[in-house]
Parts: structure tokens; sequence; C-alpha cells
């Protein structure tokens, strides 16, 4: 492609790959921006841009320290571009938030710790392509770890 000093083309191109492995078949999406210009004693000089655009797929929940409330944990997943919506709920069904747990974005804090909050809470984390979740088990009095993340 030859392009003149006067105009400039750009082309995108969105094609998929796939994961190896049997455990996830879901395509990636990729975008790839190829820009032409020209430039003094050259014909055409291109600059690529890959940028791989995926849901969340690695949800985590993890400690968050805040001295001001009794737990608090996080939720973050690894999407791009960014995931923008978290939402959470829990495996008895309990309206969150409520008097005992509240919510702030990708937050969830336990402003009182008591057995009847036991229990997998989760966290969906989504973006404009697609969501992910990951879970927190909770019992008062033991170290709380993330468990996993379901794609």
């Amino acid at each position: 492609m030859l392009v003149s000093s006067h105009f400039m083309i750009t082309i995108t191109v969105i094609s998929y790959f796939y994961r190896s492995g049997a455990e996830d078949t879901r395509p990636l999406s990729w975008r790839v921006d190829v820009d032409s210009i020209a430039v003094a004693g050259c014909q055409e000089v291109t600059l690529a841009t890959c940028t791989v655009i995926n849901p969340p797929q690695l949800v985590t929940v993890t400690p968050f320290n805040d001295p001001s409330y009794a737990e608090v944990f996080q939720c973050e997943a690894d999407a791009n571009p960014p995931a923008t919506d978290f939402t959470w709920h829990s495996s008895k069904h309990v309206t969150i938030p409520n008097d005992a747990i509240e919510i702030k974005g990708n937050k969830l804090y336990f402003l009182k710790l008591s057995s009847d909050l036991n229990g997998v809470y989760f966290c969906n984390a989504s973006n404009m392509y697609g969501a992910g979740v990951g879970s927190l088990f909770w019992h008062q009095g033991k170290k709380t770890e993330d468990y996993h993340s379901e794609l």
C-alpha cells in the first residue's frame, strides 16, 4: 500500500484466536490498528498496535485493609477493557447490602462479624465483552481466602 503525504489510511482488523487447552474454547478478540504514513525519503512506514480485548476471566476476591471496618474484601478482574460493573450476592440469598454488609463498587464491607454471615459470597465482574465470577468463603473467626474464579 502506497500512501501519499496528503492522507493517512487507518485499517482496523478484528479476528479471533483460540486458547490452547480444552477447558476454555471461547475466542479471544484481537484488535489491530495499522496506520501507514508517508515519511520523507521513504515510500511508506507502517505502525501497528495490537490490543487484546477480553471479558473478565480470572476474578479474585482478596482481603483489603481498611481499619474503619471489621473486614473488607476487594474484587478484581483481568479484563481489557477493565471491568466496570461489580455486583455481589450471597449463597444464602441474603439481600446485600444490609445492616451487616455494605457494598461500595468492587468492595464488600463486613460491618459486624457474626456467624449468621457465614457462607459463600460471589462477585460478578463485567465489562462490555462479558463477565466472570469470583467467590469468597467467609466464616467468622477463620482466615478467609479466595477459593476460585469461574468463567
